[in-house]
């Protein structure tokens, strides 16, 4: 661990002796660590000095748990370090790590500490959504779980990446919208596979278990009994689609959903940019272009501030 990660402690330690005025909270992906953001922070603090006398927290956890449970222990890390109301804490997570802070908040929005939640490539509406695959391909999940890394041993967590909305329904039900109603969300996607790419590009340092992905998808839209209307993976495995918290008919979050009715629950940015194209939803948290957007957005007084900073600029895709 590098000299600019010395201040980034465990959530699980004993709190600091006072609550911090700013603070950021790193929840990794899974098969992660938090040295996965050593880049992050480390360009961070690069292009804005001024981040270097922010606390900085990782909170570790256990991806074999379920997400829920994980998030319930997320809950009790953030109350023990950081106490009082004052703190002002952006929790940034990865992956399956946006999906834990995302389980905290519906259980416990009302910290009254977290203003923001910034996730990339998180899978809001699952990995590989396999109700739309084929008998074939589902009959392989179910007896090999290879392709999911779904393990002999009890895996809750990683089971649930393809059937989220089992885990986030009933949180939503019962209230969770509007428990986040204060915090400001966003969500960034890797876009390397993008819709203009063909399902076997893969750039040269994509890995062996992604370009083994794209082959498979490949080979079930042709062989009987296998195929798949499956968009074509942004980033292998989490379609683009899949990290925006709204925009399928079916789907409901604690923002925006389709259909009259339903307004907003809270403040909300997805946002595209051409950069991320040759960015896949493992390495988003480490991409120079990631740590431009958070360095300013942690610059910022609130979401609409930054919103109309990225607006005028004509460089990103921004919804809503």
């Amino acid at each position: 661990m590098n000299d600019l990660m010395t201040d980034l402690r465990a959530l699980r330690q004993a709190p600091p002796v006072h609550s911090p005025t700013k603070a950021i909270v790193f929840v990794h992906g899974i098969f992660s660590s938090h040295k996965t953001f050593e880049p992050l922070v480390s360009g961070l603090m690069k292009i804005k000095p001024a981040l270097m006398t922010w606390e900085k927290y990782y909170f570790d956890y256990d991806f074999y748990q379920s997400i829920a449970d994980n998030g319930k222990q997320l809950i009790d890390a953030l109350r023990q370090s950081f106490p009082h109301e004052t703190a002002q804490v952006t929790i940034v997570g990865h992956r399956m790590g946006g999906l834990v802070a995302r389980a905290a908040l519906l259980q416990e929005g009302d910290l009254g500490t977290v203003k923001r939640l910034v996730m990339l490539g998180t899978p809001n509406h699952g990995t590989l959504a396999t109700a739309r695959l084929g008998a074939l391909a589902h009959m392989m999940r179910e007896t090999t779980g290879v392709l999911w890394n779904v393990f002999a041993r009890k895996a809750d967590g990683i089971k649930e990446l393809t059937e989220i909305g089992k885990t986030m329904d009933p949180l939503l039900g019962d209230g969770g919208r509007e428990r986040t109603r204060n915090v400001e969300y966003v969500t960034i996607p890797g876009l390397r596979f993008h819709s203009e790419a063909g399902w076997l590009d893969a750039p040269d340092k994509t890995s062996a278990g992604l370009r083994a992905l794209g082959v498979f998808l490949a080979i079930m839209k042709v062989l009987p009994g296998m195929h798949t209307d499956l968009e074509i993976p942004h980033d292998g495995i989490v379609e683009e689609s899949s990290v925006k918290l709204s925009g399928k008919s079916d789907y409901f979050s604690e923002r925006q959903s389709q259909g009259a009715g339903f307004p907003p629950f809270g403040p909300y940015l997805h946002l595209l940019h051409q950069d991320y194209k040759s960015v896949d939803h493992v390495t988003v948290q480490q991409a120079s272009r990631t740590i431009q957007l958070l360095a300013e957005l942690l610059d910022s007084p609130d979401l609409a501030t930054w919103h109309k900073t990225l607006a005028t600029t004509g460089e990103y895709v921004l919804w809503p």
